[in-house]
């Protein structure tokens, strides 16, 4: 009778972990379950279990895959296309150097951080669009944003070698609303590279090597929350005081800058950028009108050519009568 119930309570409260802070309540050990995992209805967990190859067989009900913490180098079409209710995949601390995957329509998380992957090409087994909302490519060898599909809204990709991002990379992300780039080796950033992701809260690309930011960034991105682009070295111009008094004027969470120096202009390499954006006399910079240095109104130049001309136009009239004095006095002779 002991043994009977003991076997009965070992089939039901089998509970383990996975990587993020829930906890799984293992109900059932099923007969469709690798000898290595843990499984029930929905979850199949083979976390640091010393796996090389994808674990079968897998129940088609099952929702969510941890495989995090194994050898696995690839993944078969073939048993993950049977499993129409997948809706999490994490692969992290892996073996991938090209992430390969053709996944069910149904999948919404995936997870492939701490691998050596180079390069990313997701498909739909169906055909029909992937309708991933929250990818996690961190400590990889990317060298820039992969091709994703527009209905991802959370994109960790820390940690990679990215030195360029540019429109053409993020446009498709329409949806973006979580984006953190953070110590990818960025050294460029363009001025229109965040044109399209208008829908984003989050926008931390920290602790990379660019030196230029762009107030153009954040403008007309009514959700954004939360700004962190605390870098090295950054260009200490008339740009930088106005992308901050933007920031802090629409009341947004900004990252401090207290390890930060100016990289230009000459007289002020090596001085505390944090100084710099909250002392607009030390650039010369006016609040209403912040790009003073890099642009002049239109209304501004029209004035300009006209004191031009009428200053052109004063000379060669004083020349004129200069020369005029000078043949009276010829003529005098």
């Amino acid at each position: 009778m002991g043994a009977t119930v003991l076997m009965f309570v070992s089939l039901f409260m089998f509970v383990t972990s996975q990587t993020t802070d829930d906890t799984i309540v293992m109900t059932t050990a099923s007969v469709g379950c690798h000898v290595n995992c843990e499984c029930n209805q929905t979850h199949l967990v083979c976390s640091d279990v010393g796996l090389k190859t994808f674990p079968t067989p897998i129940q088609t009900s099952v929702t969510t895959l941890l495989l995090n913490s194994n050898r696995i180098s690839t993944i078969d079409v073939e048993v993950v296309s049977g499993l129409n209710q997948l809706t999490t995949i994490n692969i992290n601390q892996n073996q991938f150097s090209t992430l390969e995957l053709v996944l069910p329509p149904s999948v919404q998380t995936l997870s492939a951080s701490g691998n050596r992957i180079k390069r990313v090409n997701l498909t739909s087994t169906t055909g029909e669009p992937l309708q991933l909302k929250e990818i996690n490519l961190s400590e990889n060898k990317l060298t820039s944003i992969p091709v994703l599909p527009s209905s991802v809204e959370i994109l960790e990709m820390e940690l990679n070698r990215i030195e360029t991002l540019n429109r053409e990379q993020l446009s498709p992300l329409v949806n973006l609303k979580v984006f953190r780039v953070t110590s990818s080796q960025i050294k460029t950033i363009n001025d229109d590279a965040f044109d399209d992701i208008i829908n984003i809260e989050i926008f931390d690309i920290s602790l990379n090597s660019y030196t230029e930011i762009y107030r153009k960034w954040f403008e007309n991105k009514p959700n954004l929350i939360e700004v962190k682009v605390r870098t090295f070295q950054l260009n200490c111009d008339c740009e930088l005081v106005s992308v901050y008094d933007y920031l802090i004027g629409r009341d947004l969470e900004v990252d401090d800058l207290p390890q930060v120096t100016c990289a230009t202009p000459k007289p002020l390499i090596g001085y505390p950028v944090e100084n710099v954006v909250q002392n607009n006399n030390i650039t010369g910079c006016k609040p209403d009108m912040p790009m003073v240095f890099r642009e002049v109104p239109q209304g501004g130049v029209i004035f300009g050519v006209i004191i031009g001309v009428l200053a052109i136009c004063g000379l060669l009239g004083l020349t004129v009568w200069s020369i005029s004095k000078h043949c009276e006095g010829y003529s005098s002779l």
